[in-house]
């Protein structure tokens, strides 16, 4: 039987360098993570959900 398991995309909002890099290296040993974003802010957390959206509703990906 195949296992078609998933990895995880994440974004960490996180001001502080270590704690985000923390945060991240625990992710990473307890599960199957794909990628890891960091944000500083809510400001940039909220322009990079813009942007992720703005991609997956883009013609190229839903073609008519």
């Amino acid at each position: 039987m195949v296992n078609f398991q998933k990895s995880l995309d994440i974004v960490i909002a996180e001001d502080d360098e270590d704690d985000y890099l923390l945060i991240a290296e625990a992710l990473k040993k307890e599960g199957d993570v794909g990628f890891i974003h960091w944000v500083k802010d809510g400001e940039e957390l909220l322009n990079y959900l813009d942007t992720c959206d703005k991609l997956d509703n883009s013609p190229e990906k839903n073609p008519a």
